[in-house]
């Protein structure tokens, strides 16, 4: 029995050591690809440069952007059809959220990408933050001076 007690205790030490695992907890946002996909159009766009938010028009409110579950996008305006992709980006580092405060925590980012090989037209968004809330996906980006915020509506 004295033989067997050495080898008892590192079966227990193991069987202790593969339920530990090493880790670190990230919050969840609560953003999935389902959250993203479908069809959306832009509904609104601003910016602050501290002073309060000024809305500004992009040329892209007149189109609609679809996300497919596959990552891939596509934005049509009548005018062009472009293609390409999207992407949910898990980032920790500071970010400016959908209010203008400044955070610095784990948040997502979403980056897009659609061309027109045709017409050669593009659309290259990148928002440090978004949100989807009632309906809506909110981006916000910071270029070193200015925020602005998108936002995306259901189509």
């Amino acid at each position: 029995m004295k033989k067997l007690l050495p080898y008892l205790f590192v079966a227990g030490v193991l069987l202790l050591a593969q339920g530990c695992t090493k880790g670190i907890l990230v919050p969840d946002r609560g953003t999935r690809v389902s959250d993203i996909t479908g069809s959306w159009y832009l509904s609104e766009t601003m910016q602050s440069s501290g002073g309060g938010w000024t809305y500004f028009k992009t040329g892209l409110e007149k189109g609609v952007f679809n996300f497919y579950g596959s990552g891939n996008a596509r934005y049509e305006d009548g005018y062009n059809i472009m293609t390409g992709y999207w992407n949910l980006l898990q980032l920790s580092d500071g970010y400016y959220d959908r209010y203008g405060n400044y955070r610095y925590e784990v948040h997502e980012g979403f980056k897009l990408h659609v061309y027109d090989s045709y017409t050669n037209n593009s659309v290259d968004l990148y928002f440090d933050d978004i949100v989807t809330t009632g309906g809506n996906i909110i981006g916000t980006s910071y270029n070193g001076h200015t925020i602005s915020r998108y936002v995306f509506s259901r189509y």
